[in-house]
């Protein structure tokens, strides 16, 4: 499977207008579908975690991953193991910031906004380069 640096590129534009989506999606239905109580209060704390988590974790991993590859004398291999963690973590990152939208409109919590603008910057700082 050869990644190359067009689809990580996809995949980040597909990210940021699955956000964008996800807006149009909460605004829409807020009325209609909202979360309250116990649940609301859940996913917030499983959303902080996730954020806590991933972004930090992500760009370690990242940089041991390019550790690692550095080892690799393959250049081919080398750069798909880099492009193919570079992927995982556009996804991983650009669920979490959408999760977030989301449950923003739906848990009517304004904390989880907060929790998307850090995600959002997470995500412009994976953008992959050209």
């Amino acid at each position: 499977m050869n990644i190359t640096k067009a689809k990580l590129l996809a995949t980040y534009y597909v990210a940021m207008l699955m956000a964008v989506v996800a807006a149009m999606v909460g605004y829409k239905f807020s009325e209609s579908v909202a979360i309250s109580g116990k649940t609301s209060l859940y996913i917030y704390y499983f959303l902080i975690i996730y954020v806590i988590a991933t972004l930090p974790g992500s760009f370690a991993l990242m940089k041991k991953v390019k550790a690692d590859a550095e080892l690799i004398e393959d250049e081919n291999v080398q750069s798909e193991k880099i492009n193919t963690f570079g992927l995982v973590r556009l996804v991983v990152i650009g669920l979490g910031l959408t999760a977030c939208i989301l449950f923003f409109y739906f848990c009517h919590e304004r904390s989880l906004i907060w929790l998307a603008g850090i995600e959002a910057i997470g995500l412009v700082l994976c953008k992959p380069k050209k």
